[in-house]
């Protein structure tokens, strides 16, 4: 049986698909996964991965490592697309 769908943009569009591949990303995380990505989804300026590993007592490494297996950066690419869509559209 699938999944719920726990997020989604109404109006469709590429909206929707992002709200659904954010919502297929996250919806693997593990707690210290979703507690790691946080802070950079929180700012539009993002804190360092140095600074997040201050912030939760762990090494830089071990944040850059949550983040590649949380697939942080596929994330970032879809919203900067986005971005440059809606802006160049």
């Amino acid at each position: 049986m699938k999944d719920p769908i726990r997020m989604s943009y109404a109006n469709g569009g590429p909206l929707q698909a992002v709200a659904l591949m954010i919502d297929h990303i996250s919806s693997s995380w593990t707690e210290t996964q979703a507690k790691t990505i946080l802070p950079f989804l929180r700012s539009l300026t993002p804190p360092t991965q140095k600074q997040v590993a201050d912030l939760f007592g762990v090494s830089r490494q071990s944040v850059g490592k949550t983040l590649d297996a949380a697939a942080y950066h596929l994330l970032l690419e879809v919203l900067h697309t986005l971005e440059e869509e809606t802006v160049y559209a």
